[in-house]
């Protein structure tokens, strides 16, 4: 559903709803092209569309965060030699991930590569 419709759905449970009439959800299902009880749900939420939770998402690499900024800060250094020196020092069982997995954590972070001479 594109925002314009959004909106004016929103804005019709809105009146509906502050004016304490029940609305034929089925008829405002077949209008906006949704669900009766996702009418339902939005006009039991007082006209409004509900807010999705975001979920707060943990890494496998979280508790290694402050020494990987750290090695990456060094010179020359490269995600491919960090992931391996975690594989030669940690067993297959405690290491954290895959090498995407330690490239997408430090680009998700926002880590900044140390200054390389050229």
């Amino acid at each position: 559903m594109d925002a314009k419709k959004k909106k004016a759905l929103e804005s019709d449970l809105k009146v509906l709803h502050d004016m304490h009439m029940r609305p034929n959800f089925a008829e405002l299902a077949r209008i906006y092209g949704l669900d009766y009880r996702t009418i339902k749900k939005y006009y039991d939420n007082g006209g409004k569309v509900p807010q999705r939770k975001k979920r707060i998402q943990f890494s496998r690499w979280d508790p290694y965060e402050a020494e990987i900024a750290h090695k990456y800060q060094v010179e020359g250094a490269t995600i491919r030699a960090i992931h391996d020196e975690y594989r030669k020092t940690l067993s297959p069982e405690q290491l954290p991930g895959t090498y995407a997995s330690l490239k997408a954590f430090i680009n998700k972070k926002g880590l900044k590569k140390g200054k390389t001479n050229s």
